[in-house]
C-alpha cells in the first residue's frame, strides 16, 4: 500500500526536476558493416540519429523532463544476428519504448518480433515491399519509403521511352523478390512484358542469359556490393553501350561504382565508369531542398553539412555508408519523440511514459496511434505515413552523365504527375535505344542499281529496235529486203522489243518500286505472257523463214539435179524475181501464236502462278 501510494505521488507531482530528466530508452540496431552482399547504412545513419537525440534532448518544447537514451548494437545488416541482438536488448534492463531498425533483413525479423513485447517499430533504412503487410508487421512504420515506391515511377519512364519489353536482374533477397513481383504486376497491367532473372552471389550465370535473351532495358534490384559485381560482369558481357539501358537502385552513394580494393573485382575504375555512362536511377527524395527551416530548425543543406562535419576527416562522404538515407535516420527519431511528446500528453493521469512495460497494450496502443498520426516537416522532406505505415513521398530521377549523377525529374505516385527537365543523353542521336531487337521484314527485292542498269540497256535495245523497224519499212522497195520478206522483219523486231519490254516487269517489284498484293498475280502472268509472246514472234519470223526457203530450195534442187550445169543459173534467177508469199510467213507465226495462247489460257485457268510468301533466316544489319 505504501509503495502503491509513493507511485501515485510521483505520477502527480509531474516530471522530476529538469536538472534530473527521466531517460527514456530507444532501442536501435545499425548495418555499420555491409557484411556479404548487404547495406553498411548504419556508418552514416548512426550519427544522424546521435545529431538528432542531441537537438530533441536540447528542446524544452519536446518532452520536458525527459531525455532520449539509446541503446545501440551492429546487425551487420544480418537476420540472425540482429535476432539475437534483439533478444539482448529486450532482457537487458532498463525497459525500452520504442525500436529503431535499419536494412529489410534485420527490420523484418525485429518487426515480426516487436509485437509481442507491445513494441513500435520505426525504421529508417528499409525499403522491402514485404513490410507493407500489416498483417505481418502490425506495429511497423518507415521513414524509408518502400521499394514498390519506385515502380510506378519506372513504369511511367517505361512507357515516357515506348519500351514495351524489360527484364529485371535481381540478387534473391526478400526485398528485392517483393519489389520484382510488384514490377511484373504493374508491367502486366499496363502491357508491358517483364522478363526476370535472379543470382545468388556471383551475377556470371545470369549476365550470359541476359545477352542470350536480348534483354536491352534492365532493371537492377541488388545490394551495392553485388551491384558492382553486376556492372563489372555487363563490361565483360558487352551489356552496356548504345544497346542498352540499365536501372539501378537510387540509394547508393553518388560513387558506388568505383570498386574498392577488398574487393578484388576483375574491372578497372574505367571500365567501371565506362560501363555505368547512362544509366538512370529511381529514388524517392530523401533530402529536402526546401530552404525553410524544418522541425529542428534546419535545411536539408544545413543538416548534410552538418552531419558531413561529424564524419571522420578522412573519409568521403559519398563514399559513406547510408550517407543518402541518414536525413530519414534524423527524421525516424524526431517522429518517436513527437510520438513519445504526443502519448505523454494523452496518458490517463497517474499514468508516465517511463511506467512502460512489456505488457502494458494501453500505452503500446497510444503509441502507435500517435506514430500512425505524425505529421511533420523534416530534413527528408514531409514526413508523414499511410496506413500500411510506409512513408509517402516523390521520386527522384537522375541518370549518370560523365561520372556525375544529373536530376532529370520527379514523379509523384499520389497525382501521377511527372516533372520532367529533357536532360537525358543517349549514346545515339536517334533517342533512347529499343527495348529489343528490331526485327523488320522486307521483301526481298532487285536491287534498284541493277534494275535501272538492266533499264537502259533495255531502253538502248527498244531504240535499236526502233531504229531497225524504220530502218526496214524505208528501204522496203530495196529487193534484198524485199527477198527478206520486210513484213516478216517488222514482226520479229516487234518480237524482240517485246523481249526486252519484258525486263521492265521482270525486276518488279524494285527497290522504290512497290506492288499491291492483288496486283502480283497479274505481273507475273504478264511478264510470262510477254516474254512468251516476243520470243514466238522474233524466233517464229526466223524460223518460217528458215523453214520456208529451205522447203522451196529443197523442191528446187531436185528440179535442178536433172539438168545441166548451164541451165542453173537461169531458172535460178528466175526464182529471185519471184518472192515468196507473206501469206506462207504468217501462217507459220499465226499458227506458233496459237499454240502460245492456248499454252497461257490454259496454265491461267488450270494451274495459275500464286504469291507465296518465303521467309530466309535473319539477317544482321547495322547496329542501332
Amino acid at each position: 500500500m505504501t509503495v502503491l501510494s509513493w507511485l501515485v505521488l510521483v505520477g502527480a507531482l509531474g516530471p522530476l526536476h529538469a536538472d534530473d530528466p527521466v531517460p527514456l530508452h530507444i532501442g536501435g540496431t545499425f548495418p555499420m558493416e555491409a557484411g556479404s552482399g548487404g547495406w553498411a547504412g548504419g556508418q552514416a545513419c548512426l550519427p544522424a540519429v546521435q545529431m538528432a537525440l542531441e537537438d530533441v534532448n536540447n528542446r524544452e518544447d519536446v518532452l520536458p523532463g525527459y531525455v532520449l537514451h539509446m541503446n545501440t548494437s551492429n546487425s551487420k545488416c544480418q537476420a540472425g544476428l540482429a535476432t539475437q541482438q534483439l533478444f539482448d536488448l529486450l532482457y537487458t534492463p532498463p525497459t525500452k519504448l520504442m525500436l529503431l531498425a535499419g536494412c529489410s533483413p534485420v527490420t523484418t525479423v525485429i518487426a515480426e518480433s516487436a509485437p509481442v513485447w507491445k513494441l513500435v517499430v520505426v525504421s529508417y533504412g528499409a525499403s522491402s515491399p514485404a513490410l507493407s503487410n500489416r498483417d505481418r508487421f502490425p506495429t511497423l512504420f518507415r521513414t524509408h519509403p518502400s521499394a514498390n515506391m519506385q515502380n510506378p515511377t519506372r513504369m511511367r519512364l517505361f512507357e515516357k521511352f515506348h519500351w514495351k519489353k524489360i527484364t529485371i536482374l535481381q540478387s534473391v533477397e526478400e526485398v528485392f523478390t517483393s519489389t520484382a513481383k510488384d514490377l511484373e504486376e504493374l508491367g502486366r497491367r499496363k502491357g508491358i512484358r517483364v522478363e526476370r532473372q535472379s543470382f545468388y552471389g556471383d551475377p556470371t550465370d545470369a549476365m550470359k542469359t541476359l545477352r542470350r535473351q536480348d534483354a536491352r532495358v534492365i532493371v537492377g534490384l541488388f545490394y551495392v556490393t553485388e551491384a558492382r559485381k553486376v556492372l563489372c560482369q555487363a563490361y565483360h558481357h558487352k551489356l552496356y553501350g548504345r544497346k542498352y539501358t540499365w536501372f539501378f537502385i537510387g540509394w547508393y552513394a553518388d560513387t558506388w561504382y568505383i570498386p574498392p580494393t577488398e574487393e578484388h573485382l576483375n574491372c578497372t575504375a574505367e571500365q567501371m565508369v565506362e560501363a555505368a555512362q547512362y544509366h538512370f536511377t529511381t529514388e524517392s527524395v530523401m533530402l529536402s531542398r526546401d530552404e525553410n527551416a524544418t522541425i529542428s530548425g534546419m535545411t536539408g543543406r544545413e543538416f548534410q553539412a552538418r552531419l558531413t562535419a561529424m564524419l571522420s576527416p578522412d573519409s568521403d562522404p559519398a563514399n559513406t555508408g547510408g550517407f543518402p538515407e541518414a536525413p530519414l535516420a534524423y527524421d525516424a527519431v524526431w517522429a518517436l519523440a513527437l510520438a513519445f511528446n504526443c502519448t505523454r500528453n494523452r496518458l490517463p493521469p497517474g499514468v508516465r511514459l517511463e511506467q512502460f512495460s512489456y505488457d502494458n497494450q494501453l500505452m503500446a496502443d497510444i503509441l502507435f496511434e500517435c506514430v500512425k498520426n505524425t505529421l511533420f516537416k523534416g530534413v527528408s522532406g514531409r514526413v508523414m505515413f499511410s496506413d500500411s505505415g510506409d512513408r509517402i513521398a516523390r521520386t527522384q530521377i537522375e541518370q549518370m552523365q560523365n561520372g556525375k549523377y544529373v536530376v532529370m525529374g520527379f514523379y509523384d505516385t499520389t497525382t501521377q504527375e511527372l516533372e520532367w527537365y529533357n536532360k537525358e543523353q543517349w549514346y545515339s542521336s536517334k533517342g533512347p535505344p529499343p527495348d529489343s531487337t528490331i526485327i523488320r521484314e522486307s521483301i526481298l527485292t532487285v536491287a534498284s542499281e541493277l534494275y535501272y542498269s538492266v533499264a537502259v540497256f533495255a531502253f538502248i535495245g527498244l531504240a535499236l529496235a526502233l531504229g531497225a523497224f524504220i530502218f526496214n519499212n524505208k528501204y522496203a522497195f530495196r529487193g534484198i529486203i524485199v527477198q527478206s520478206q520486210p513484213q516478216c522483219n517488222n514482226i520479229m523486231i516487234t518480237g524482240c522489243s517485246l523481249c526486252i519490254a519484258s525486263l521492265f516487269l521482270m525486276g518488279l517489284p524494285s527497290e522504290g518500286i512497290s506492288l499491291p498484293q492483288s496486283a502480283f498475280s497479274i505481273l507475273c502472268h504478264c511478264r510470262i505472257s510477254i516474254l512468251m509472246i516476243g520470243f514466238t514472234f522474233a524466233y517464229g519470223s526466223m524460223f518460217a523463214k528458215v523453214w520456208i526457203v529451205h522447203r522451196m530450195s529443197a523442191s528446187e534442187n531436185q528440179q535442178l539435179a536433172s539438168r545441166q550445169k548451164d541451165e542453173y543459173k537461169p531458172l535460178l534467177n528466175t526464182h529471185e524475181d519471184k518472192p515468196i508469199p507473206s501469206g506462207r510467213f504468217y501462217t507459220v507465226i499465226a499458227a506458233f501464236f496459237v499454240i502460245d495462247v492456248i499454252i497461257i489460257v490454259c496454265w491461267i485457268v488450270f494451274d495459275p502462278l500464286q504469291r507465296i510468301e518465303q521467309r530466309f533466316p535473319l539477317l544482321v544489319s547495322v547496329p542501332l
